[in-house]
């Protein structure tokens, strides 16, 4: 059984009422919207694994629904469908940032495995990062541990000199 949310935005209530059906059987938390707007509520409130979304649809489009989802640091996993499939959207949603683009109608073993990829990729990054929370508390360099002046004085040149995230190599 799978876990993890994923929230699926469709303006065909078809659509939603059978994915829902799937998603759920396949262990998924489920949760439902009929346009961006409305997605972009529930995901600003509920900061689902991934976001399932129609691009064409009334009120808020799901392009411009994933752009404010970015803007205001929804983290999720989106992918977007389309019945209307043109190359420019696809390199569009995928340069905006979108985890991957699929065409209506579409194989429901398809999408299955594509979102069992984005809910695990997601759960990776998660890890990723609390790890490097964890590793930059306990090793940075003002941690380091040296009783010698000199080796202080290398420190602080580097922690001056390097950006953040740079990595520095101290030899001698």
């Amino acid at each position: 059984m799978q876990t993890g949310t994923i929230l699926v935005v469709d303006d065909e209530e078809s659509v939603r009422a059978m994915l829902d059906v799937v998603l759920r059987s396949e262990g998924y938390e489920v949760l439902t919207a009929d346009d961006g707007a409305a997605a972009l509520e529930l995901a600003r409130r509920e900061q689902p694994d991934v976001v399932l979304m129609d691009i064409r649809m009334p009120r808020m489009d799901g392009m411009a629904a994933f752009r404010a989802m970015r803007q205001e640091q929804v983290n999720a996993a989106v992918i977007l469908m389309t019945a209307f499939a043109t190359v420019d959207k696809a390199v569009e949603a995928m340069k905006a940032g979108a985890y991957d683009y699929i065409i209506k109608p579409f194989n429901i073993e398809e999408i299955k495995i594509m979102l069992r990829r984005a809910v695990e990729n997601r759960r990776l990054a998660i890890e990723a990062n609390l790890l490097r929370q964890e590793l930059s508390a306990h090793f940075s360099p003002t941690r380091v541990l040296t009783n010698s002046p000199l080796m202080r004085k290398v420190y602080d040149s580097v922690a001056n000199v390097a950006p953040p995230q740079a990595t520095v190599l101290i030899t001698g």
